[in-house]
């Protein structure tokens, strides 16, 4: 696999000792390094996902790891080369570790050759700015120690189900995942940034309004913003070769959406089932006003245009400008058809819908928001046009024929496809406005904003 795997992993990991200000290097010829270790894969894995950095550190090193957060990644193209630097946490014994480790005090870091060099400049970045990431809860010693506390509580009611292990799956500023197993069953923990924090109450409200939609939820803390939930498979949609498990998927999530328009078929005052998903907490985009938003990051906010490896051109920004007339058209256009606002997921992809005994169960909605319906299709065929491109209209038709209470099947054709053109500003300004500024490491999703405008460039040109 190591000739033809398609991309490479360097993973790195700054380990402070426990007690004292000092941290852990490694000797090698000519100077000293971090622990770090590196594969070779044929799939791609993001740097939030770090089970299996988790275990080869821990491989490496002998001890019990946990990672922290990361800090970046730098990415070469040409050879698809990820580096990667990470903060971890020790768990277990300090003293035992191998004959070419050694504990050194942060002092006398300028002392020794660190290789590479970027990694002294990240390792003393983080040193400079540490006592500032007390705000993200899972940054702090022990809180893993405090999580599993609370998981083994949840687990206590009805009968205790004492834990066998906690594998820690995904980390990052906008969220901390964990895997709990116990004897007989498996359970995710999820925590979430109080940015997030609707997250957990429309997951409750979901649970009891639809049942068999999303996971079965077996404790919620919104004080902590912390949530238990069980297991709900492996098998995901992006596994399933059954096109019809695909139009399954899309049909129902319309009827969710559309059971927050109506109840029981019956069309009710929109606005009071808008004001209810408020209430939980969900934030609203509408239609009307992403035009002026995206003026607005042109002019004002550039940093989230230019500060990233996806960053706009010049020419490309001079682009956006000029198609603003067009933009607010369009945008006037597709609210003309009347479909009303809704619940939108916000990363509606095969990844996030698990099969389980017949239903489909939809997850992951920290991004979800109000917003125009047909917008969450964006990300869905994205992930579809790669695989099967000729399935996009059989998807398009099983999608909308829930929406045909709306409007004639000729028109909702011609929302929908407008709406496709529109929805990579919507993301756009969905991670400009309502997710970004909340965040301290701006670099985990600023990426997202000049893709999608550059998505949306493309989309109004090929139409245009």
């Amino acid at each position: 696999m190591a000739d033809s795997a398609r991309y490479t992993f360097n993973m790195a990991g700054i380990i402070m000792h426990p007690g004292e200000k000092r941290v852990l290097l490694r000797a090698v010829q000519g100077g000293w390094m971090l622990p770090q270790v590196e594969w070779q894969a044929d799939e791609y894995s993001s740097w939030k996902e770090v089970a299996r950095f988790n275990r080869e550190m821990q491989g490496l090193l002998d001890v019990c790891l946990s990672t922290v957060r990361c800090l970046g990644e730098d990415f070469e193209r040409a050879t698809m080369h990820f580096s990667r630097i990470y903060v971890m946490e020790l768990h277990s014994s300090y003293d035992n570790l191998p004959a070419d480790a050694c504990w050194i005090d942060i002092e006398d870091l300028k002392e020794f050759m660190i290789t590479p060099e970027e990694h002294l400049v990240w390792l003393e970045e983080w040193l400079a700015k540490r006592d500032e990431e007390e705000r993200t809860p899972w940054y702090h010693p022990d809180w893993l120690a405090k999580a599993k506390v609370w998981i083994e509580q949840a687990l206590a009611e009805p009968e205790a189900q004492p834990l066998v292990s906690i594998e820690q799956v995904g980390v990052a500023e906008r969220g901390c995942l964990l895997r709990v197993q116990t004897k007989e069953n498996a359970f995710y923990f999820k925590a979430l940034p109080a940015f997030f924090r609707h997250e957990l109450t429309l997951l409750q409200h979901l649970a009891r309004y639809r049942v068999g939609c999303v996971p079965a939820l077996v404790a919620v803390d919104e004080r902590e913003h912390r949530l238990l939930m069980h297991d709900f498979g492996s098998k995901h949609l992006d596994q399933s070769l059954d096109l019809a498990d695909w139009q399954e998927a899309l049909r129902r999530y319309a009827i969710l959406q559309i059971d927050h328009i109506q109840i029981d078929h019956i069309q009710i005052d929109h606005s009071a089932q808008v004001e209810q998903l408020e209430e939980l907490g969900c934030p609203r985009l509408p239609l009307a006003t992403l035009p002026d938003q995206l003026e607005r990051l042109l002019t004002s906010e550039q940093s989230l245009l230019f500060d990233t490896p996806t960053a706009l051109s010049l020419e490309q920004v001079r682009r956006l400008h000029d198609a603003l007339p067009l933009i607010r058209s369009l945008c006037q256009e597709l609210a003309g058809y009347g479909l009303p606002e809704t619940l939108e997921h916000g990363d509606l992809h095969a990844q996030n819908i698990a099969l389980s005994g017949g239903d489909y169960l939809y997850f992951d909605w920290t991004d979800s928001c109000i917003a125009h319906p047909f917008f969450s299709l964006y990300p869905f065929l994205l992930d579809i046009e790669a695989r099967w491109p000729e399935a996009r209209i059989r998807l398009r038709e099983a999608y909308l024929q829930p929406w045909e209470r709306y409007a004639a099947r000729a028109q909702l054709v011609e929302a929908f496809e407008l709406a496709q053109r529109l929805a990579p500003l919507h993301l756009a300004m969905l991670y400009a406005t309502l997710i970004i500024p909340h965040m301290k490491a701006r670099w985990e999703m600023q990426h997202g904003v000049p893709l999608n405008l550059k998505v949306l460039l493309d989309r109004l040109h090929d139409a245009g």
